[in-house]
């Protein structure tokens, strides 16, 4: 791997941990992540004092805690884990219900198309 190459992931490994960490400090803002409402909204403003270096210290240590929790999942690497299948279609007696029948030439295009 080129040293080019090196750096080019780098900088797409901390671009992702700043998207990331700003996904969960919008989760402690004062409108979450839907921004401040338009001045003709009805939805009241919330006005906030400033924050205490005690509550500052507990919302990143809350953002970093999620960011953790997010890259746990391992979703976008090859390490990701595989989605659980849905459960069958059932009728009200609980029964697997049979996949509805296939139109005419259905089958036949599907073949063609793979």
């Amino acid at each position: 791997m080129s040293q080019q190459e090196n750096e080019n992931m780098s900088n797409v490994h901390h671009y992702a941990l700043y998207e990331a960490m700003n996904d969960a400090l919008d989760l402690e803002r004062p409108y979450k992540t839907k921004g401040e409402p338009m001045p003709w909204s009805k939805n009241t403003r919330v006005v906030r004092q400033a924050t205490t270096i005690a509550e500052a210290k507990r919302i990143l240590e809350s953002a970093k805690a999620k960011v953790l929790e997010w890259s746990a999942t391992g979703a976008g690497t090859k390490f990701a884990p595989l989605p659980s299948h849905p459960p069958p279609p059932q009728d009200e007696m609980g029964d697997e219900l049979p996949p509805p029948p296939l139109a005419e030439g259905e089958e036949e295009r599907r073949n063609i198309l793979r």
